[in-house]
């Protein structure tokens, strides 16, 4: 048997036309005629819903705790009587009495290796560690020690000036 073959009617495309000839096709049923719609049946009746006694269900447990551990090298607070905060603003104060000018990021991180490498180096390698350094200077900055000049500069207030004499002696009396 071959497949039949679609034919258009003369003058139309095949687009817009709701019939098709075709040479082999046979004649197509005719439609089944359209009755009324049956009418639905009436609703059942609504059974009586009761509340969920919710004192029955005991309640689920609390999820446990995640605790990540973080590997993370513990600093020590204190360098003799200095602070780790107070030994950057140190170092800070230091590089912008030789300069004039605002400190950058990398000359504060060298400074502050430079003078206490255990302190603020990489643990294993003898690099400076910027990202011990740059927490406390935010600290600073919080405490109105340090104000930003531009991208990753710094420059001390005058707050932190007046702290400059003091933090070398106590600086000095730990040597």
């Amino acid at each position: 048997m071959t497949a039949p073959v679609i034919v258009p009617m003369p003058g139309c495309g095949l687009m817009g036309t709701r019939r098709r000839l075709s040479v082999d096709s046979p004649a197509q049923p005719p439609p089944p005629k359209r009755t009324a719609p049956k009418p639905a049946p009436p609703p059942a009746a609504r059974a009586e819903v009761r509340p969920l006694l919710i004192d029955a269900v005991p309640p689920a447990p609390p999820p446990p705790a995640i605790v990540v551990p973080r590997r993370v090298a513990v600093l020590p607070s204190r360098v003799g009587k200095l602070t780790t905060k107070e030994c950057v603003l140190l170092a800070l104060l230091n590089l912008h009495h030789r300069s004039g000018k605002p400190v950058d990021r990398g000359a504060l991180a060298v400074e502050c290796w430079r003078r206490w490498p255990k302190l603020f180096g990489l643990p294993g390698h003898p690099h400076p560690d910027s990202s011990r350094v740059l927490p406390r200077v935010s600290s600073l900055m919080a405490d109105g020690l340090a104000t930003s000049n531009r991208h990753q500069a710094w420059t001390p207030t005058d707050a932190a000036q007046g702290q400059h004499r003091a933090l070398r002696a106590r600086e000095k009396s730990t040597q």
